[in-house]
């Protein structure tokens, strides 16, 4: 009786000991997808402010030329879109800046990007005019020389058909035509869709106060307030990820940064969360990617009607 005892005591433990084997099996394969789930998510994250980063760049560089040329525009005279205005200038200027920041960190055989111009008006006679001014302004900002047709080239890299597959940019260079003629408000918009869903977007907003606003924003400005280099207070980035967030930060970018954001920077540590208590502002203006003074009486490249 003893010896069956034991015999079924011994049994019941190879039992128990099997199910633990197979238990702890299921468990070790559980806790391991769940790391590689983990590792992916991060990889994933980590691909998502890399891209941000880039983007926020590009609006950063892009809305510096924006800013010069609507320094010069004369809201005395009538402007319009046809004609060679500064609008039509920031327009082309700032999509050619964009992509070649752009193509600094993305290789330019996958490069796709939806965008508002193509450089079509700009290869004729008549867009020669306009052609050396975004030159000239594209030169201004960027701290290489590019040649009219390297400018050209840049340009017609937004003509990106998109589709429900694989990633595209969508640049719209001057959001808001009527304000930036009119030297209000306006926005240099960036985003990135992966796979037909929206995962990262930065918006420049360079003439909007990063504090309390009120009507005065929204009003005209006159060429003497329009033609110093903004205080800090003026000029607001925004930016936010799939599954990180929304922030704001100062679009005139810290002084002794040279333009660069370093790799190990976390958009957590220079950005405040949309709503949450705003950080203290810099005292000064950065000098790189801050707009250039404009002269004493600034001329405007637009025409009168």
């Amino acid at each position: 009786m003893e010896i069956s005892k034991i015999k079924d005591t011994h049994r019941a433990e190879m039992l128990a000991s099997k199910k633990q084997v197979l238990t702890g099996s299921k468990t070790t394969r559980l806790m391991s997808s769940l790391k590689r789930a983990i590792t992916l998510n991060k990889e994933y994250d980590d691909s998502l402010q890399f891209s941000l980063t880039r983007a926020k760049e590009a609006v950063r560089l892009a809305s510096r030329l924006c800013y010069n040329v609507q320094q010069k525009i004369d809201i005395s005279k009538k402007i319009s879109k046809k004609d060679h205005s500064p609008v039509t200038v920031a327009d082309f200027g700032a999509q050619a800046i964009v992509t070649w920041s752009l193509l600094q960190h993305y290789p330019k055989t996958t490069f796709n990007m939806i965008a508002e111009e193509d450089s079509s008006f700009l290869r004729t006679n008549q867009g020669a005019e306009v052609l050396s001014m975004v030159t000239a302004q594209v030169n201004e900002v960027l701290p290489v020389s590019l040649s009219s047709q390297e400018i050209l080239d840049l340009i017609d890299l937004g003509g990106s058909d998109g589709g429900a597959t694989g990633s595209h940019w969508v640049l719209d260079p001057v959001d808001g035509t009527r304000g930036f003629v009119q030297l209000r408000q306006y926005a240099v918009c960036l985003g990135l869709i992966q796979d037909g869903q929206a995962v990262l977007g930065a918006m420049a907003c360079p003439n909007l106060p990063r504090g309390p606003i009120d009507a005065a924003a929204g009003s005209p400005r006159s060429n003497t307030t329009c033609a110093s280099p903004p205080p800090p207070s003026i000029g607001s980035l925004f930016s936010a990820h799939r599954g990180g967030g929304a922030f704001e930060e100062s679009l005139w970018i810290a002084e002794g940064q040279g333009g660069k954001r370093r790799e190990d920077d976390d958009l957590h540590t220079d950005a405040k969360r949309i709503r949450s208590k705003p950080r203290s502002l810099p005292s000064s203006s950065p000098s790189y990617l801050l707009p250039s003074p404009s002269p004493s009486s600034p001329s405007s490249p637009s025409s009168s009607s």
